[in-house]
This record gives structure tokens, C-alpha cells and sequence, in this order.
């Protein structure tokens, strides 16, 4: 019965569903992407902007620059003296925020840089990331089905979610999870409940580069050095880009 859906459905339902979290191309598979295609580099760009901006108006400001030390230094202070209860609130925010797309972490990885150094902050950022991202697939394991089911037949929804299972490989999924939020990535696999297993593995690979490349950005910040920061910025909004380019071509690819 499989045999009847192409297999670019497989990447079809992991594009459409990043850029827009729409579901219903579980029942038209012709949707046309460019213009969630679009607005996914609209918003990278927009983004690349407004955190260069604000970069540039902390250099150029002494006083902003001092109140923003100080407040590292400080938090950092309380956080070191608190060492336990500090590094379960920094892995819950960090976790949380992996949830929610309109929060992040990453302003307090100098917090984390001061209290507990570079190796701790990477190991403690990917801690927070990974259980995030255990929280959403989990979520949509348990709750995200029933709503799929109501907006297609149960027949169609088993279908489709056994045929991506056999047709989704690994490294996409890997391409997937770099490319896209990591809460969309949790939804999404959660729903058509993709192993477990995997999907921590392909958690960890995605999320290990960007937990380490910030730590970086946030070790360049507190020593002042923000062209540095502008540089790993600059770094990590391209690698996105280009992770969405390559999870877009792969869907034509497999659209033709």
C-alpha cells in the first residue's frame, strides 16, 4: 500500500512543516515553498542585522559596554558561589528556551563563561539544549498525534508515518535538525514519532557545533573583542542559511 506515495514525501514533510508549521501538506503534497523558502532568508538576514547592530552600539559605548561587564561579573559571582543550584538553573533556562522559539539562552552564556569556564559552559549549554529537545519530541510524541489526526484521516495518517519512517535517513534528519529551530525539530519528529534513540543522536550532533561556536562568541564578548563577535555571528547565520539551502534542495531534488 506504501508503494502508492512517492518518496519525496519524506523530505516534503520535514521542509513544509519547518517553515511555517503548516500541516496541512499532509493531504497535497504540490505545495509550492518558495515563499516560506524566502522568508526563511528574510528572517536570517533581518536577524544578522539586528544582532550586528546592537553589538556595534555596545563597542562604541563605553557606558553600555561597563553596566554590561558588570552585570556578567556579578551574576557570574552569585553563580560560581552557588555552583549546584546555579548549573541547574542555567541547564533549565537553556533547556527551556529550546522549547520556546521567541526565548534564548545565549545572552547568558558569559554569565556561564565567568562562573564555571569554557568546558563547562559547552557541556552544561548542549545539557540544557538536548533536554529541551527531549521535552518537545516528548510533548508531541504523547499530545501531538491527536491533533494531526483531526486534521486528516487516521488511515492517511498511518500511512504517511510509517512510509517516512522507512524513507527518512539519518543524515537528513541531521541536515534537518541544523537547519531548523530546534523546537520544530522536536515537534515534527516527536509526531511521527521517529525513534528515539536517533533522534538524541542526531540532537547531539546538530546541537554540539552551535553550543561550541557560541561559547566562543561569548568568550570574545566578555574580553571585548567584538569584531570577533561579529565574525562568529556572521559565521553562524551563513551555516544556517546554508543548511536551509541544502534541506530546500534536497526537497526539489526529490520533487522532480
Amino acid at each position: 500500500m506504501l508503494q502508492q506515495y512517492r518518496p519525496q514525501l519524506s523530505v516534503l514533510l520535514l521542509y513544509q512543516f519547518s517553515h511555517g508549521l503548516e500541516i496541512k501538506f499532509l493531504t497535497n503534497t504540490h505545495m509550492n515553498t518558495s515563499n516560506s523558502y524566502s522568508w526563511f532568508h528574510k528572517e536570517n538576514i533581518l536577524l544578522l542585522i539586528g544582532v550586528l547592530i546592537v553589538v556595534l552600539i555596545i563597542s562604541f559605548s563605553s557606558g553600555i559596554r561597563d553596566v554590561i561587564t558588570s552585570a556578567i561579573e556579578f551574576l557570574g559571582s552569585i553563580a560560581a558561589s552557588r555552583p549546584v543550584l546555579g548549573m541547574a538553573t542555567y541547564v533549565g533556562i537553556s533547556a527551556f528556551a529550546a522549547v520556546l522559539s521567541f526565548f534564548s539562552s545565549a545572552p547568558l552564556i558569559p554569565i556561564a563563561l565567568v562562573a564555571w569556564g569554557p568546558i563547562a559552559t559547552v557541556i552544561l549549554t548542549l545539557s540544557g539544549w538536548i533536554l529541551g529537545g527531549v521535552i518537545s519530541y516528548t510533548l508531541a510524541y504523547y499530545f501531538g498525534q491527536p491533533l494531526v489526526k483531526k486534521i486528516i484521516s487516521k488511515e492517511k495518517y498511518t500511512h504517511y508515518s510509517e512510509f517516512l519512517l522507512q524513507k527518512i535517513s539519518f543524515n537528513l534528519i541531521v541536515l534537518f535538525r541544523l537547519a531548523v529551530p530546534s523546537e520544530i525539530g522536536g515537534i515534527l519528529l516527536g509526531v511521527i514519532r521517529y525513534p528515539f534513540g536517533k533522534y538524541l543522536l542526531a540532537t547531539l550532533i546538530s546541537e554540539l557545533p552551535f553550543a561550541i561556536v557560541l561559547t566562543y562568541a561569548g568568550d570574545a564578548f566578555i574580553k571585548q573583542k567584538f569584531g570577533s563577535v561579529a565574525i562568529y555571528i556572521v559565521a553562524i547565520t551563513i551555516a544556517v542559511a546554508v543548511f536551509g539551502y541544502l534541506l530546500h534542495r534536497e526537497y526539489k531534488k526529490n520533487n522532480e
